[in-house]
């Protein structure tokens, strides 16, 4: 909460349109400002929701898209349980075995968090983003405790574990209501979408391969392109793609 009350203070008005919806309004307002026909994007991660966000406003200004790493914004709370996700890799593992290695002889250096200096870090806009563009019904510690309970329970091999957390913590209190909820693409608008390229590593999940079938689904001109690897998006990889 505290937090929450710092950033609408150094922020000022606009604290309250640092929604996905609001950032698309101001892709908008730089096309023209360049006096470009059409916007082509490349969006990486969250770059993805932001792009979608777009063509669903300005569908008629989008030229080339490209989408990797997709984030699928029609979510639900609950959405996770209701099907199978891919699995993960074990690319990290031996990282991870190396970090516990060190820990247990007396260096935790792998385990810790980096103290936040800066004031402009990505951390803190990221946060106010997230609490503007999901919906968060988590009220106090004991709610995000006891979901983590649950998920420990449905998913014991990662204990429980979520990105997500992160968020609902930070938003508990959030002093803005959310402006932009989670919500399927409109379908009339994006059924005449013109060509769009999505991206997407089979085995990432932060950027889940069922995000992206979702989000294919909402966009039907979509050419889904799928590297068989890990790793958040692809762009600067060169893992050989599945299909």
């Amino acid at each position: 909460m505290a937090l929450g009350e710092s950033c609408r203070n150094k922020t000022g008005k606009l604290f309250f349109r640092l929604d996905t919806t609001s950032a698309a309004h101001d892709l908008e307002a730089v096309r023209v400002a360049l006096g470009e026909n059409h916007l082509n994007w490349l969006g990486l991660s969250y770059g993805t929701m932001l792009g979608a966000a777009y063509a669903e406003l300005y569908l008629e200004n989008v030229g080339v898209m490209v989408l990797d790493g997709n984030v699928d914004h029609s979510l639900s709370e609950t959405s996770a349980l209701h099907d199978a996700q891919p699995g993960v890799s074990n690319s990290g593992l031996s990282t991870l075995a190396q970090t516990l290695k060190e820990t247990i002889a007396g260096n935790a250096t792998g385990l810790s968090s980096t103290l936040a200096t800066s004031e402009t870090d990505s951390a803190f806009p990221g946060i106010a983003i997230g609490c503007l563009d999901w919906y968060h019904n988590a009220t106090t510690l004991a709610d995000v405790i006891y979901k983590g309970q649950l998920a420990n329970h449905l998913a014991p091999y990662i204990k429980g574990a979520s990105q997500t957390y992160r968020y609902q913590t930070a938003c508990i209190g959030w002093p803005a209501p959310v402006k932009n909820p989670n919500h399927a693409l409109n379908q009339k608008a994006m059924a005449k979408a013109p060509p769009v390229v999505m991206v997407n590593s089979y085995y990432y999940p932060e950027a889940s391969y069922v995000w992206a079938e979702d989000l294919r689904n909402q966009i039907p001109s979509t050419i889904l392109l799928t590297r068989n690897g890990s790793g958040h998006t692809s762009y600067s990889l060169r893992e050989k793609p599945r299909h």
